[in-house]
């Protein structure tokens, strides 16, 4: 055998080795499913047979000299090259007419694909049905085949060419330069093939052609980082909905600050003319219970504000337990008002006297946590009950908090920590509020490195439970008090 054999099977096996490298990077991660990485996946598998049947080829031609074989093989050949071809031909007419939406929606049909394959089948069994006539040899050395397939075989890489060159110019203007770009840099390296294979008819060059068109195809192909874009695609969810979940909570501030400052300025003027004792009484709790309501909502969106500048801190100081619970009978039945709620508090008697922590901090979360259950209770009962589990000088507080309220959808769980957030059918009772207790709650509970559970059962109930972690400073425990409110 000449040197050509072994040159040929050289270039096989390296642009085999090449195609698996760039098999491996396009597989190896998830790609854009349009129409051109479709044919751009079928190109490759095609350039993966033409390798194949062409490394075949080279070695039969070592290892037996049977001249029948040669031809089934040369036939399996021609097969697979005009496969590529009229597959390069495809993706051509496909970015060409990109602008022309009717053409280039129906490219992306299935029944395209399958049109294809029934010319590339009719191509083949044409191939395959004339014959090779001749098989030209020199010094040993195969060198070319004749015959009326070879004449098909030709005819059939050159209409597809000439077709996929004409429409290219056709639509230079309206297509897509960057996905063309390879073509026309294909189109003479072709003929540069064509040309050394007609000086030196032994050497196969035509298969390195074909590995280096898809390369160059690689980085016209649109594939950016499927992941990358579905995070960006849910960061921007996330940022509308946001957007539009503060969009509601500033429509709906004017109502709700107006609310507690027309109560504040009516019940002031009624004073004012009033000589009833008794009304002046009831207006000024009245009075009272708008102006807290109006400082809550104050207060909650400067704390809001406060975490997302993240210009807050936990500031631990000795405390005694019992100022967490002083008041939170009477400012809770200031929320209860005329509803029909039953308000339980059951202090755990193991709590130790004196902590170290942040007071205020824990206040809100409690405060937070039982407004939120009297907001969404109509009649029943709220519940508070602490205990804790200490551990040498470390006291975990268990807060929870249930009601008989009407409960939360199972999927409306995940989004109640959200600031500003309000379920649709929320939105569209007359239960007020800004959106921020929970947030708060969740932020500030973290931020003490506690954890906050809910478990909710829609027109059961709600229980949340909170669980924050203490220095215990004085180890005698308070008394056990358990409270009702009717």
């Amino acid at each position: 055998m000449g040197a050509f054999v072994y040159i040929n099977l050289s270039t096989m096996i390296c642009c085999l080795v090449f195609l698996i490298f760039l098999y491996f990077i396009y597989f190896s991660k998830k790609n854009m499913s349009n129409i051109e990485n479709k044919i751009y996946r079928h190109l490759l598998f095609w350039t993966g047979l033409v390798l194949l049947s062409s490394l075949l080829y080279q070695i039969l031609v070592i290892i037996i000299s049977d001249i029948e074989i040669f031809k089934i093989v040369t036939k399996i050949y021609y097969g697979t090259l005009n496969s590529w071809v009229f597959m390069l031909m495809f993706y051509i007419l496909v970015v060409s007419n990109e602008k022309r939406e009717k053409l280039y929606a129906f490219f992306n049909k299935k029944i395209c694909f399958l049109y294809v394959y029934i010319i590339v089948f009719f191509i083949n069994f044409i191939d395959n049905v004339l014959p090779i006539t001749d098989l030209v040899s020199q010094n040993g050395e195969f060198i070319y085949v004749a015959g009326p397939s070879c004449i098909a075989y030709y005819m059939f890489i050159a209409v597809p060419l000439l077709i996929a060159i004409i429409t290219s110019f056709i639509n230079r203007k309206t297509a897509n330069r960057k996905k063309l770009l390879p073509f026309f840099i294909m189109v003479p390296l072709g003929l540069l093939a064509v040309i050394t294979m007609i000086i030196v008819p032994q050497y196969a060059v035509i298969q390195l052609f074909f590995t280096v068109a898809v390369y160059l195809m690689f980085f016209t192909i649109e594939n950016p980082d499927i992941k990358v874009i579905s995070e960006l695609e849910f960061a921007r969810d996330q940022a509308e909905k946001a957007n539009n979940a503060k969009s509601d909570f500033l429509s709906s501030m004017s109502h709700e600050l107006r609310t507690p400052l027309n109560a504040i300025v009516g019940l002031s003027q009624m004073i004012e003319v009033n000589d009833n004792v008794e009304e002046m009484h009831n207006d000024s709790r009245d009075i009272i219970v708008a102006s807290k309501k109006l400082l809550e909502l104050v207060d909650g969106i400067l704390e809001v504000n406060k975490l997302d500048t993240n210009d807050i801190s936990v500031v631990e100081k000795d405390y005694y337990f019992k100022d967490i619970i002083s008041g939170l009978e009477e400012n809770i039945n200031l929320r209860i008002g005329q509803k029909p709620i039953q308000f339980k508090m059951k202090i755990s008697d193991d709590i130790p006297n004196m902590l170290c922590g942040d007071k205020d901090k824990i206040k809100i979360i409690i405060n937070n946590l039982l407004s939120n259950a009297v907001k969404y209770t109509e009649e029943g009962s709220v519940e508070l009950s602490i205990d804790c589990l200490n551990a040498k000088d470390r006291c975990n507080l268990r807060i929870n908090v249930s009601d008989t309220g009407k409960g939360i959808k199972e999927e409306d769980i995940e989004n109640i920590y959200t600031k500003f957030y309000r379920s649709e059918e929320n939105k569209d009772s007359d239960i007020s509020g800004t959106g921020l207790g929970l947030s708060i709650t969740k932020s500030l509970v973290e931020l003490m490195d506690g954890k906050i559970n809910v478990n909710s059962n829609e027109g059961v109930g709600t229980t949340f439970l909170v669980t924050i972690s203490q220095k215990i400073v004085e180890n005698n425990t308070i008394n056990n008090q358990e409270t009702e409110i009717l």
